[in-house]
């Protein structure tokens, strides 16, 4: 009797927590909806299906035909659905306690919703590392995915992937499915016809099972894919030939099903790992650039996609972008001082959500509305832990550089301060508005922008293969994006201390070319704590010069930063210079678009690069609930200020995005003999949802 090829197809679908209602609406009838009614009226094709958990809840709140439709598919056995973390973290970057309870809720959601216990596990971005096999096994997971890509890395052929394999922690074993690659290039970008001939190739090899399983965005949400798979006919033909095969050879089967009718394998160890793409989006630029040229020149002599030619490991986005490493350390801190059962661990499981974390081919951690949910949630948390905390200062190493940074913060406010960083502001949270204002997305060069460069005179065609994968279509960036391609030399934070030649005017601000006289700007300071207080002294020389600043600040309990600055010099000579404090702000109606910015009672363009001269107030206005500040100044100031915009890749090209807002608050002075400059003021929050 000949012995029939088994096919696991499954698809995973998730949208970001935070991610806007009316993006989700649209992929749920165009990719979402539709691929799941053409299947259901296939009685033979069995699929799996994982929902992540923010995905899950707003079809609980906003569409249930979907819900209904899968209860119905997995009532006739044609569909088996997976598990996850609850709000899609990556597992492997959140605490142990967390994971398990991530899984659990998620199981429960499930429960409630379809009455079946699930077994296995869509892990998030395949993202691997053994220290989470004992967790899996506690909540429950009988098995998991991950691309064949880890097996390759760790040695494994690829004609023995197509089967399963266990792998082992402290005795204690989970079964691991290798994701075909070359599937994920064939569904849905080449015609049927093609995936019957890899299908007997795989036969030929002695084999029978192939395994699929990606983005459900795929059929459908793609640039150019819901012409191409339901337009033009890709899902009709796919149906249609797979129907046909298991007429004969084939057989469709669920991860479950498998796994009761046949043996694993063998053991497997694998390497921590990502997919191919992933693990070199998270390499710096230049070493990015340099694995491509690798990869290149090694294409041409034959060899190519090699596993042992690889990027960098996942939790390097944290080293890449600090960011990101900020946010994820202040989860950890927050995760640990909350009770297990409390509102607060509610809020950090949802702030655990990865989109946010990382960029790649997609958005990520360049996206203000993503960025600005996962603050929201730690605002919240942290409101719950620190309810009717008076004010304290402590030194603690956040984000673990093994330089501590100084945290001030009570029931209302969250400051982090950065001594060994110039004396910056780097965390301005204000609970009560559940937004961090400093919220910031520094320009900094990445990889794809020499692509980018270099596709300025190319044209594109207008008739572009639509079954192209993302990774594969060409984009032309837009005019205007080009000279937004500008990288900072220091991190967009606050009380940023600048000196630099008179001449140099907001052109120069704008364009990261103050050419500062002083290393103020990035070097430490050395500081005091004292009655609730701080002080920041950095001296430094400009040729026979002595130049001294002293920043005071003190905090009153709803949240105001009081601010004193001493410039001060000594010594021979006379040096006519700008004196500069530097602040990148992010208001939340960068995220959630009501607001605008108040320069002395008038309001400013936001997309201007301006110069104003003599203010006092600067304000950040969110309408409805959400939150404002006022800065404020004792004295008259001149203001440079314009809009910190970036250039990032996405699905649909390249994005020019509003990260934060910047501004220099500058006077003019002589550094001489025993001269001095005053400034005092006030960054004033107040309103929000709960202010």
């Amino acid at each position: 009797m000949k012995k029939r090829m088994k096919f696991i197809f499954g698809i995973h679908n998730h949208q970001p927590l935070g991610n806007f209602d009316h993006v989700i609406k649209e992929l749920t009838y165009q990719c979402y909806l539709p691929l799941l009614e053409a299947i259901s009226e296939r009685p033979f094709f069995k699929c799996c299906i994982h929902i992540s958990g923010p995905l899950l809840l707003w079809f609980e709140k906003n569409n249930t035909n979907i819900i209904e439709l899968i209860g119905k598919m997995i009532e006739k056995g044609q569909l088996e659905i997976l598990m996850g973390g609850l709000y899609e973290p990556v597992l492997t970057s959140i605490p142990s306690y967390d994971r398990v309870e991530q899984i659990e809720r998620m199981k429960e959601l499930i429960i409630k919703l379809w009455g079946v216990i699930p077994r296995g596990l869509w892990l998030t971005e395949r993202v691997w590392e053994s220290n989470i096999v004992i967790d899996l096994i506690k909540a429950g997971v009988s098995y998991i995915l991950v691309d064949d890509r880890h097996f390759l890395e760790s040695g494994f052929s690829k004609k023995d992937l197509h089967g399963y394999f266990l792998t082992e922690e402290d005795g204690l074993s989970i079964s691991i499915f290798p994701i075909d690659e070359n599937l994920r290039y064939l569904i849905p970008f080449k015609w049927a016809d093609e995936l019957e001939q890899y299908f007997k190739e795989i036969m030929d090899e002695g084999e029978f099972l192939a395994i699929y399983m990606d983005d459900g965005e795929k059929f459908g949400g793609w640039p150019g894919t819901k012409k191409w798979v339901y337009e033009d006919g890709w899902l009709k033909g796919f149906l249609d030939k797979l129907e046909n095969l298991s007429l004969d050879w084939l057989e469709m089967l669920t991860f479950s099903e498998f796994i009761k009718n046949f043996p694993p394998k063998g053991l497997c160890y694998l390497p921590s790992a990502s997919y191919r793409e992933m693990e070199e989006w998270a390499l710096p630029a230049d070493k990015a650039l340099d694995i491509k040229k690798l990869k290149d020149e090694l294409t041409k002599k034959g060899v190519k996609n090699s596993p042992f030619i690889r990027g960098g490991h996942w939790r390097n986005f944290f080293v890449k972008y600090p960011e990101s490493n900020w946010m994820h350390k202040k989860m950890v801190m927050l995760s640990k001082m909350a009770s297990p059962t409390s509102k607060a661990k509610d809020e950090i499981l949802a702030s655990q959500c990865n989109d946010a974390y990382w960029h790649g081919i997609f958005g990520g951690l360049y996206l203000p509305h993503l960025r600005h949910h996962i603050w929201k949630h730690l605002c919240a948390a942290e409101a719950i832990i620190r309810k009717d905390q008076d004010i304290v200062i402590e030194e603690f190493d956040l984000d673990i550089d093994g330089k501590k940074e100084i945290l001030v913060n009570n029931e209302n406010f969250s400051l982090a301060f950065s001594p060994f960083r110039g004396g910056h502001l780097v965390e301005f949270s204000y609970l009560k508005g559940q937004v961090n204002f400093l919220n910031n997305l520094t320009r900094r060069k990445e990889a794809y922008h020499k692509k980018m460069l270099e596709n300025i005179n190319k044209t594109t065609s207008s008739n572009i293969n639509s079954a192209m994968s993302i990774h594969d279509l060409p984009h032309k960036p837009a005019e205007n994006s080009i000279s937004e391609i500008i990288e900072d030399t220091s991190l967009r934070e606050a009380f940023i201390d600048r000196i630099f030649p008179i001449e140099k005017n907001y052109i120069d601000f704008h364009l990261e070319r103050l050419d500062d006289l002083t290393d103020h700007r990035t070097s430490s300071y050395e500081y005091k704590i004292y009655d609730k207080k701080l002080e920041f002294i950095k001296k430094d020389k400009i040729e026979l010069l002595e130049v001294e600043i002293k920043k005071l600040f003190s905090f009153t309990l709803t949240g105001e930063l009081n601010f004193k600055y001493i410039l001060a010099s000594y010594g021979k000579g006379e040096i006519p210079v700008r004196f500069g404090i530097e602040h990148s702000i992010f208001p939340p109606f960068l995220a959630e678009g009501r607001g605008e910015i108040v320069v002395n009672g008038k309001k400013w363009e936001i997309n201007d690069v301006s110069s104003f001269n003599s203010i006092k107030e600067v304000k950040f206005v969110g309408f409805g609930d959400l939150a404002i500040l006022t800065m404020i100044f004792y004295q008259p100031v001149d203001l440079w200020i314009f809009p910190v915009k970036t250039v990032s890749q996405s699905e649909k090209g390249f994005d020019l995005t509003t990260q934060c807002i910047a501004m220099l608050f500058c006077w003019p002075f002589i550094l001489k003999d025993s001269a001095q400059l005053g400034i005092e003021g006030t960054l004033k929050p107040e309103g929000g949802k709960n202010g």
